[in-house]
This record gives C-alpha cells, sequence and structure tokens, in this order.
C-alpha cells in the first residue's frame, strides 16, 4: 500500500517542466540519452540500461559529464547500487525517484549540488561518502549539506520511529522525509525553514515540535500526514505555503500566530476537524473568515 502511495504521489508532484532539456538535442550512448551543455559537458537525460549495478560515466563520447539531469533514472526498479564518478558535480530533481530497488549510492567528492531530495520515494537507499567531502555529510545515514545547513535526505530504511534534527540545521530540504514511517521528529531551533513537501506522506507522523525560530512552510510541507493532531506554530513564522496541511485528516488545532502574513491557497483543504486559533484582527483571522475555516479569535492584551 505505501508503495502503491508514494507511486501516486510522485505522478502528482512530477509537474516540474524539462524545459531546457527539452529544447537541446538529446544524443544516444549505449545506456544513455543525453544532452550538451553550453560549457561543452554532458548532462545525463536518460538512463535506458538494464543493470542492477551501474557506474554513471566520467565521460561519454568524448565529453565530460557534469549533470545527472531531473527525473534521469526514477522508477528503474532494477538498480540496486549507483557509484557517482568523480568528476560530475550535479544531481537533478527526482533524478532517482521510487527505485524501489536501489540499496546503495556511491556519491563523488566533486558533486556540489543536490536538487531537492532526488532519492524520494526509493524506500531501501542508503549512501556511501568520503569522510572529507567538502560539502555533504552523513550524520547517522542521514544525508546533509553542510554548506547550506540543509537536511538534504533522511532514507527510509533507517526505521527509525522518532527522529531528533541535529542542531546547527537550518533548512529541511524540500521531500526531504518523503513517505517515511516516522511517528515523530523534533527540530532543533537553529531550523528556519521546511521546505516543499519535506515530510509528505509521513502517514504514521503523530507529532512534531516546531522551532523557535522558524519562518517559512513550504508548500505541502505536511500533506497528508495523515495522524497528525495538533501543531503549535511558534510566533515569528510568516509564511505557510499552498497545501502545507492539505489531506491531514485528523489535525485537530493549529495555532495560526500574528507574525504569519502569507498563507497559500488549500493550506488545509480536507482538513474537516481542523480549528484555528488566531489572534484577534491578524492575517490568521482574516484567512479563516476567507475560506470558512473555523477558527478561535484569541483578543490581545491591548483589546
Amino acid at each position: 500500500m505505501k508503495k502503491w502511495f508514494c507511486f501516486l504521489l510522485a505522478l502528482s508532484l512530477a509537474i516540474v517542466p524539462a524545459a531546457f532539456c527539452a529544447a537541446k538535442e538529446k544524443i544516444t550512448s549505449g545506456d544513455y540519452t543525453y544532452v550538451i551543455l553550453e560549457d561543452g559537458t554532458l548532462e545525463l537525460y536518460k538512463y535506458i540500461g538494464t543493470d542492477f549495478d551501474v557506474t554513471v560515466p566520467a565521460a561519454l563520447d568524448g565529453y565530460p559529464v557534469t549533470v545527472i539531469g531531473e527525473n534521469a533514472f526514477d522508477f528503474n526498479n532494477n538498480l540496486q547500487s549507483v557509484t557517482i564518478s568523480e568528476g560530475i558535480t550535479t544531481i537533478g530533481y527526482q533524478a532517482f525517484c521510487l527505485c524501489e530497488n536501489l540499496q546503495t549510492v556511491t556519491l563523488p567528492n566533486s558533486l556540489t549540488e543536490i536538487v531537492e531530495n532526488p532519492f524520494a520515494g526509493s524506500m531501501q537507499v542508503s549512501f556511501v561518502l568520503e569522510p572529507a567531502h567538502p560539502c555533504l555529510e552523513l550524520i547517522g545515514g542521514v544525508l546533509f549539506n553542510t554548506v547550506e545547513k540543509r537536511l538534504v535526505c533522511y532514507p527510509d530504511g533507517l526505521q527509525q520511529t522518532g527522529y531528533v534534527v541535529p542542531d546547527g540545521t537550518e533548512i529541511i530540504g524540500a521531500s526531504a522525509f518523503n513517505c517515511v514511517e516516522i511517528t515523530s521528529i523534533e527540530f532543533p531551533d537553529s531550523v528556519k525553514e521546511i521546505g516543499a513537501y519535506a515530510l509528505t506522506g509521513c502517514l504514521q507522523l503523530e507529532s512534531v515540535e516546531l522551532p523557535e525560530h522558524l519562518e517559512t512552510i513550504g508548500e505541502g510541507a505536511f500533506y497528508t500526514c495523515d495522524n497528525l493532531r495538533e501543531v503549535h506554530l511558534p510566533e515569528g513564522v510568516t509564511t505557510i505555503g499552498e497545501k502545507a496541511f492539505e489531506w491531514c485528516l485528523n489535525l485537530r488545532e493549529i495555532n495560526i500566530p500574528a507574525s504569519v502574513s502569507d498563507i497559500g491557497r488549500n493550506a488545509f483543504a480536507y482538513c474537516d476537524y481542523v480549528t484555528l486559533t488566531v489572534a484577534a484582527g491578524s492575517y490568521g483571522e482574516t484567512y479563516a473568515k476567507e475560506n470558512d475555516l473555523p477558527c478561535q479569535v484569541q483578543k490581545t492584551s491591548s483589546n
């Protein structure tokens, strides 16, 4: 059931257009289709092979490979291990999405850019990384970008019921906890942003401890967190993205601090039992009334 849920979820999120590659000539060489970038290096557009163990090449047809493009290996159920060659600098959006048998990915020291979480839905994945990597780090099996202070990927295979994000982390990356089976998560006060779809599909998530300095909750951040019942947002949060809590079917209570100045469309859609606690005269009160959401209005001391 979980596999099918993640499959349907990935399909619904895979709407980012590959406009750049679409404008380039696609060339096939062996197991790969690629495009030539303006700097004379290659972006791997699609892997078309069937191997279980794959080494992503450092060069093809005499051109150095620098980018693994978005969706390049997605939905490949043959893959069990991937070694990314030195020289590759970028892994694109959903590049290894829903590779259900992928167990090990070896990342090179040259890798400096990982777009969102390209391994979302690959439920068995784990990583191999040099200890002295210039910008990536593994902490308890969880992948971090140390330059951006971003949690990139929490692998579902860790099979923990609860997780405490390490202190110093500032960004929970997009899709970082996609469809994992944790029941609780605690964020340090250093976290300022929870990215788009960061905890989407965490169906067992029951409680979250949100940090004091949180400013932004991204689009779909808690989308379909069915078992989440109560959320306390700290004063200082300014933005709640579209669909942030959509389909949180059992969400009962959430407070909207007076600091919130923007709430996206459908932020609480299909939360049939939710009541918003808002400050009198606040943006949250206006939003609740305009969207016909039940709310409790708390008067300030000046009122």
